[in-house]
């Protein structure tokens, strides 16, 4: 066997290493969003805010803070659709929903910027969250679901 053969072969095995790497990322990423989208998808419309709350804690009890976070928001455009009148709440954007909340006396824009960030890395990339970030979220809802009831 020659050098330009080996070379060849050691090139080969190179390329389709890559490429088997790159596949599985891909599936497992696409595997994920689905996922995730599953989570959301499975939540009923009708359900009262405090069932919705109740299954966010026990994504975080399971350590799924991506889902917790996507059913926390959840239940946060519930609230904006029961209590603020906000009837697209549900099928909006969430950045169209953030413009439709601009003028709520209740809603730090800041901090709902960066909740409604912390939801779009949970729903729409294969990041994982911290309990942290899940912490965060949990914080803002619960405060703006408190200050919007009293």
């Amino acid at each position: 066997m020659d050098l330009f053969t080996i070379f060849g072969i050691i090139f080969g095995v190179a390329c389709g290493s890559i490429l088997l790497y790159v596949l599985v990322k891909t599936l497992r990423k696409k595997k994920l969003r689905y996922l995730r989208a599953e989570v959301e998808e499975n939540l009923n419309n009708q359900m009262p805010i405090e069932t919705v709350l109740s299954r966010a804690e026990k994504f975080a009890r399971e350590e799924k803070y991506a889902e917790a976070v996507i059913v926390l928001f959840y239940a946060f455009k519930l609230f904006c659709r029961e209590e603020l009148s906000i009837t697209k709440a549900l099928t909006v954007p969430s950045d169209e929903l953030l413009r439709l909340l601009a003028g709520a006396p209740s809603l730090s824009l800041p901090n709902a910027k960066k909740m409604f960030a912390l939801y779009e890395k949970a729903r729409f990339t294969s990041q994982p969250l911290s309990w942290v970030e899940f912490q965060k979220v949990r914080s803002f809802v619960h405060e703006f679901l408190n200050s919007s009831n009293a």
